[in-house]
């Protein structure tokens, strides 16, 4: 995702910052140097209701000068410990049905295919429940412009 914006990269995040107080979000600026700009949606108690936010998305991006002001290139992310349970959980459950068609064990491939179903609706859930936050992120980077 790009966005544009008609202030230099130093400018733009003095105005992230300020703007995301604001807003419950929080702007990380994690080196100087190369500014790479981790945007994340506080979980503060601002009337929000139990088990809403809970899946962390973050928006991790880039912001290089150009020519008419900044661009700030990134792509949302979930968290480490999320992606983590994906991929330890598939790769289990390959490694389970590989062992029970190996074995001929009809009953536990029956079983791998459940689970990946369970996976797969975990997955759908998550990206459901993060829309709200990543529209509020979207919509928080495309009106940095307005003053």
């Amino acid at each position: 995702m790009d966005f544009n914006y008609n202030r230099n990269s130093e400018g733009t995040v003095k105005v992230m910052k300020s703007k995301g107080k604001k807003n419950n979000i929080k702007v990380v600026q994690q080196d100087k140097k190369h500014p790479a700009i981790k945007l994340e949606i506080s979980l503060g108690d601002d009337g929000k209701k139990q088990g809403e936010g809970l899946v962390p998305v973050i928006f991790k991006g880039k912001i290089s000068d150009n020519d008419k002001g900044s661009t700030l290139t990134g792509k949302f992310t979930y968290g480490f410990y999320l992606y983590t349970l994906v991929i330890v959980a598939a790769i289990l459950i390959v490694v389970r049905f590989g062992f029970s068609l190996y074995n001929m064990q009809k009953d536990n491939m029956l079983l791998c295919g459940i689970v990946t179903v369970l996976l797969i609706i975990l997955i759908a859930v998550v990206l459901v429940k993060s829309k709200p936050d990543r529209e509020h992120i979207t919509e928080f980077l495309n009106n940095l412009n307005k003053k």
